[in-house]
């Protein structure tokens, strides 16, 4: 044994090579350049050039580590430094627990950084982790800023959003609030970085992979599903951070643009169904010697003008619905099948031609209609009042309308037939009185020629 010159600590001579400095500090271990263990309570197990100067600061081994705050470890590795207090590293090369990293911890790796509190890394290199409960896993060059936000593997990616998860590949950036979910991947160029702002992101199962985009310049996310939907049901939001509805898509972009706030299918060479704040496409179309543009069938309900086309050819809509105007360019029918009809009831067509000849029958104009055209007809409340049809007392059926025409039609034809009965009645009693006239014309005149030959 030997005494150290400076704080009187036996000591093995294995050891003179390494200085103890703090009060009750110690070291151990045959190094090849001077420890220092100059913290109150302060240990050096082995290794060389390592500084414990924190209070209760331990280095187990390892070279050239530093271990400067209170309560800061240091396992092993080389060039490692912890300056925040109850913080440590277990090994590794060049890592760093900087003095904000209260709590920190980093495992294995090369050149990590922990700067948040009670954050950490556990492998890789040249990571950081500066956000409050902060964890890195893997990777490179990644870092993680979002309060107790973790990524769990990448090159190059940032997490920025707290209570977040990450799993990515290349050049990666998560930002916004709290609750992002990411899963992905942008190594197949390498270069362009993939960008998600997120906020209130709730996510349950994943297979091969889940993405989301978005732009850190906007202050909603693309995609968001909220299981406390206004219903408690899920809503899935895409551009809006609020959906209100099972699927809700926000989109600026217009058809007449080009783009569509959704389309499904291919807007050129095709089938489609597009969606956007004006109108509603869905078309069909067939080729002719390899051109688009014409022979297609299309359904296209549009805003602007308030036109409505159902199967449009070569652009000539076959229904139109504008204003207050339906255009049928062909047959209209409905159904009137026997066998989809039931609870069969005869009419009174006779009473149903009086109630005709009450209801009033007027000329009109709509008021929506801009033009001036009049029409004539009868008011869809007299109608339900005579004959008791519709639920609602505002429209007419034109099918009712065809069934009271036919059924007053044949009170009409009935009332011929028994105007003509009384007619062929009156006939022969015409011909009866004729016939009699004509028999007492003839014996007057049988009278006239013996009263003429008497007075002869």
């Amino acid at each position: 044994m030997k005494t150290n010159k400076h704080n009187q600590t036996k000591i093995p001579n294995c050891f003179a090579a390494v200085t103890a400095l703090g009060f009750l500090a110690a070291t151990g271990g045959q190094a090849l350049a001077q420890n220092n263990a100059s913290g109150f309570k302060a240990f050096i197990g082995g290794g060389d050039g390592n500084t414990a100067s924190g209070s209760v600061s331990s280095i187990l081994g390892g070279g050239n580590n530093t271990a400067s705050a209170t309560n800061s470890n240091i396992l092993g590795g080389s060039g490692n430094t912890v300056a925040a207090q109850r913080s440590g590293i277990l090994g590794g090369t060049n890592n760093t627990i900087t003095s904000g990293g209260v709590s920190g911890a980093i495992i294995s790796g090369s050149s990590n950084i922990v700067s948040g509190n009670s954050a950490g890394v556990m492998f890789g290199f040249s990571n950081t982790a500066s956000g409050i409960a902060s964890v890195v896993v893997t990777g490179k060059d990644n870092s993680v800023s979002g309060t107790r936000s973790v990524l769990l593997g990448g090159d190059r990616s940032t997490l920025g959003s707290d209570q977040s998860l990450m799993w990515a590949s290349d050049i990666n950036l998560v930002a916004g609030s709290k609750g992002v979910v990411y899963f992905g991947d942008n190594s197949r160029n390498g270069t362009t970085s993939t960008e998600f702002w997120g906020d209130d992101i709730m996510i349950g199962r994943f297979a091969n992979g889940l993405r989301f985009f978005g732009h850190p310049t906007s202050n909603a996310p693309n995609v968001v599903f909220r299981p406390d939907g206004p219903t408690n049901s899920m809503h899935v939001g895409i551009n809006t951070q609020s959906p209100n509805a099972p699927l809700q898509i926000v989109s600026n972009a217009t058809l007449f643009s080009g783009e569509a706030a959704m389309r499904i299918g291919s807007s050129q060479s095709g089938r489609h169904l597009a969606f956007d704040a004006n109108e509603i496409q869905a078309a069909i179309r067939v080729p002719t010697n390899g051109n688009y543009t014409s022979n297609f069938e299309e359904i296209f309900i549009n805003q602007h003008g308030g036109n409505v086309g159902i199967g449009l050819v070569g652009g000539s809509q076959i229904i139109n619905l504008r204003g207050s105007e339906v255009r049928v360019n062909g047959t209209l029918v409905h159904s009137s099948d026997r066998n989809l009809k039931t609870d069969f009831k005869p009419l009174d067509s006779k009473e149903v031609l009086a109630k005709i000849a009450e209801m009033p029958v007027t000329n009109w104009r709509w008021k929506s209609d801009e033009s001036g055209t009049r029409h004539i007809g009868p008011m869809a409340q007299d109608f339900k009042k005579a004959f008791s049809l519709n639920e609602d007392d505002t429209v007419i059926a034109p099918l009712d309308v065809d069934g009271i025409t036919l059924v007053a039609i044949q009170g009409l034809n009935e009332m011929i037939g028994e105007k003509d009965a009384e007619i062929d009645v009156l006939k022969k009693s015409h011909n009866s009185l004729k016939e009699s006239n004509e028999a007492l014309n003839l014996r007057l005149e049988k009278l006239e020629s013996m009263i003429k030959a008497s007075s002869n």
